[in-house]
């Protein structure tokens, strides 16, 4: 289903006290990053899968502040909206925390709980790096098409460090054009360095994790003064699937 530019899957629980559950997988992904999590929680909670603007089945816009935090949260929280669901937790993975952050601080819709798994941002000055890539949107943007597979996304099983896995078969998933856009917002994010948010979260991250640094730690530490925190030994960023009964068991547990 397609709504406000977002490509979604609804998965309506039968028990009518269920909670909702919305979630936002990172860069290069799409909602299959979550199918397998459907089964383990439809029970008790309403699940509501979004693919993120320029991946999987959604929109691919030609401006590209249509590909910033600010406008996806918008286009987000309009699609929650009218799927008419209350009680919300959200979850996120990775890139997908400044989106979900963006949401949290504009208020415009209710938040009850959050829940981010190996969140990634970065404030770090890489000047040489973000003129680069600055660079190449600014002489390229205009030519830029939205090639990409149109298989359904997997993660590559051939790469030893999923931690480093944007190599050209994830980014030709979702196209370069779209690629180059995310990327740019994820180092160029827009944060308020004092807000601080009082709802019930949850951190899960992987022991080794070298895209979650102690920077970001430390940084989301003072951001959510309700965190809980699950650790899982290892090492790996993109660990949705192959740690998928950990992270079920503390999503129930949280």
């Amino acid at each position: 289903m397609n709504k406000f530019g977002l490509n979604y899957e609804f998965h309506k629980s039968k028990n009518p006290q269920a909670k909702t559950m919305v979630f936002l997988h990172g860069l290069t992904g799409n909602t299959k990053r979550w199918t397998t999590y459907v089964n383990d929680l439809k029970n008790d909670n309403n699940l509501i899968l979004i693919d993120l603007i320029g991946h999987g089945q959604s929109d691919f816009p030609d401006d590209l502040k249509d590909f910033s935090p600010q406008s996806q949260a918008e286009k987000i929280e309009n699609l929650i909206k009218d799927l008419n669901t209350k009680n919300i937790t959200l979850v996120s993975h990775s890139y997908s925390y400044t989106i979900a952050l963006e949401i949290l601080q504009r208020k415009k819709i209710r938040i009850a709980r959050f829940i981010m798994i190996s969140p990634f941002f970065t404030e770090k000055k890489e000047e040489t790096f973000k003129k680069t890539v600055l660079k190449i949107l600014i002489k390229t943007w205009p030519i830029l098409k939205h090639k990409r597979k149109s298989k359904e996304f997997a993660y590559p099983q051939k790469n030893k460090h999923p931690s480093f896995h944007d190599h050209k078969e994830s980014i030709e998933n979702i196209g370069i054009k779209s690629y180059l856009a995310h990327l740019h917002f994820c180092l160029n994010p827009k944060l308020d360095r004092e807000i601080t948010f009082k709802i019930p979260s949850l951190l899960i991250y992987k022991e080794n994790d070298k895209l979650f640094s102690q920077q970001i730690h430390s940084k989301i530490k003072k951001f959510f003064i309700n965190l809980k925190e699950y650790k899982i030994l290892g090492q790996g960023h993109l660990f949705l699937i192959e740690n998928k009964d950990e992270i079920i068991k503390a999503i129930k547990s949280f």
